[in-house]
């Protein structure tokens, strides 16, 4: 390779990075990154329900049965009193209940003061009012609304906790399903939230979190405030057992699905539109959303696995595991897409028979795929779209410079051929015709032309190239 040759691929670098970073910073890889989230998510192990998790749902036969929506307090009162009676470790009410809905409202809010129960409040934004939990709840009873929307509608990341300030001092709130992990891995593990060594970090158990970034993992643009976390669903379906509310009424609920579990309850009725759009709801056309008490099962699900070390528990647990997503520094990112330009340069320019350069960049493809396949199997997400696209541009940019190079230069020798002598000859009578009027007047420079031969050289050239 000659230094120009070399200082041309060295400048194909250097403008495939800038490009690329250019579109990585004006978020035009995030779809794609989304697009090849979902798909890896699908391929994932489907866990086994958590049976630490009982989810009580709401759903049409239900609400049909009462005959109204919202369902009364009474109604509400009677569940929760039949979910005491077999003494759960915490009941998570994702329902809103900022006003009374006869009757039965005294009844309801002497069951909420039970200190196991958890409310819900919706913190509002620009176009929605704030929805406050009922009055008769302590504060310590009281989690937020923890679902986070990316911008294509679909929910894969959610709220941990964040920070309020205040007039006095700042005060830190906790998610609805933090909330419900929490104090179940207080109440029967002793386990509570600590700072983690990291700044910003945060461990619980066995389990370290660090803050989802703006720019974590294959996002490029996204609202990371306060601390949030990508969501590592169970399942496709349900995270854990599931009795409708007619059921737990009439008591054909067993107590053992009770006892010391966490239950959610929420409505799962599409009516109701407490839906959500999933990673997996390209799959399911017919009916691609997830209710949200379920949503909330897949986030306690996960913080109680990462805790509690779900791969090394000698329970059903330990086979599968759901660990924390972690992602590389941006520095890391870097050099991840640079490698991949610099194989797709090495691809272009070192394989000179196209078929079996399409062969090797299909490997190279297959090879950058599994990678990253791996890592995500290991709960670690890395780019995709940009070192694949990379790759590609530079392979295929390299190539055809390695066409032209080669149509003006000996295959041998690398010196010049007679093509670019001709080129070059045309260039320096086009400059002289084209120079100025006002160009100092100037005699046609006159060049010097040395022809040799080798004798036999035809014979060498054919037994080294």
């Amino acid at each position: 390779m000659s230094q120009t040759a070399a200082r041309v691929l060295l400048v194909l670098l250097l403008f495939g990075t800038l490009f690329l970073l250019l579109i990585r910073q004006q978020g035009w890889f995030q779809p794609l990154e989304l697009m090849m989230y979902d798909r890896l998510l699908q391929q994932q192990t489907s866990l086994p329900p958590d049976p630490r998790l009982l989810i009580v749902g709401i759903d049409e036969a239900d609400i049909q049965a009462q005959n109204r929506f919202p369902l009364s307090d009474q109604v509400l009162a009677d569940a929760l009193a039949m979910l005491n009676a077999s003494q759960p470790a915490v009941i998570g009410l994702d329902i809103y209940r900022d006003i009374p809905h006869e009757p039965g409202h005294e009844a309801l809010l002497q069951q909420l003061q039970q200190p196991n129960v958890i409310g819900i409040r919706n913190m509002g934004s620009e176009i929605n009012r704030p929805v406050p939990a009922p009055a008769v709840l302590p504060v310590s009873q009281v989690a937020f609304n923890d679902l986070v929307l990316d911008p294509d509608l679909v929910l894969r990341r959610y709220l941990m906790y964040m920070t309020i300030d205040d007039d006095e001092a700042s005060q830190t709130v906790f998610s609805f399903a933090t909330f419900a992990a929490l104090r179940y891995l207080y109440t029967e593990h002793n386990i509570t939230l600590r700072n983690g060594e990291h700044a910003k970090s945060v461990c619980l158990g066995e389990a370290c979190f660090s803050p989802l970034q703006a720019d974590s993992g294959g996002y490029q643009h996204v609202d990371a405030s306060a601390f949030q976390q990508l969501l590592h669903y169970r399942r496709r379906g349900a995270p854990a057992p599931q009795v409708t509310l007619s059921q737990l009424l009439s008591g054909q609920v067993s107590p053992d699905l009770i006892r010391g579990k966490i239950v959610l309850i929420g409505t799962i009725a599409e009516s109701a539109k407490d839906i959500f759009l999933t990673p997996y709801s390209v799959n399911e056309p017919d009916f691609p959303y997830v209710a949200g008490v379920l949503i909330h099962g897949h986030i306690v699900s996960q913080l109680l696995s990462a805790a509690l070390g779900d791969a090394q528990a000698p329970t059903e647990l330990n086979a599968h595991y759901q660990p924390v997503f972690h992602y590389w520094s941006e520095a890391s990112e870097l050099m991840w897409l640079l490698l991949w330009l610099c194989l797709g340069i090495a691809l272009g320019w070192g394989v000179t028979h196209l078929v079996t350069q399409v062969f090797l960049f299909g490997v190279g493809i297959l090879i950058q795929l599994g990678i990253s396949t791996w890592l995500f199997q290991q709960s670690i997400w890395i780019p995709i779209a940009a070192p694949l696209l990379g790759y590609a541009l530079m392979s295929a940019t390299s190539f055809g410079y390695l066409l032209l190079y080669r149509s003006t230069h000996d295959a041998l020798t690398n010196l010049p051929n007679q093509l670019k002598l001709q080129r070059y000859l045309r260039w320096v009578r086009y400059r002289w015709q084209s120079r100025p009027k006002w160009y100092p007047p100037q005699p046609m420079p006159q060049d010097v032309l040395i022809l040799f031969d080798i004798d036999g050289f035809k014979i060498i050239n054919t037994v080294l190239s």
